[in-house]
């Protein structure tokens, strides 16, 4: 293997070696609650109201899209909604 090949796999071996090690410093340094913790992105306005969501959790929940007229299917799928 040439020196350029060997650059290169020790660059991907370390890579990974960095990728595996990482989440346990963070555990060393701050604790499991520092490993679990997550920053959320801020949430965009939902399409539809709570109430809307409340009458389609309903509907998924008690009937068919075939009793509703909607399509021969006996179950829902995202297609449907």
């Amino acid at each position: 293997m040439q020196k350029e090949g060997w650059k290169r796999l020790l660059s991907q071996v370390l890579h990974r070696l960095m990728m595996f090690y990482a989440p346990l410093t963070r555990v060393i340094e701050g604790g499991l609650e520092l490993l679990l913790h997550r920053d959320v992105a801020p949430r965009r306005e939902p399409f539809l109201t709570e109430e809307q969501q409340e009458e389609i959790k309903h509907l998924v929940l008690t009937t068919t899209p075939a009793e509703l007229g909607w399509d021969i299917a006996s179950a829902w799928n995202t297609k449907i909604l």
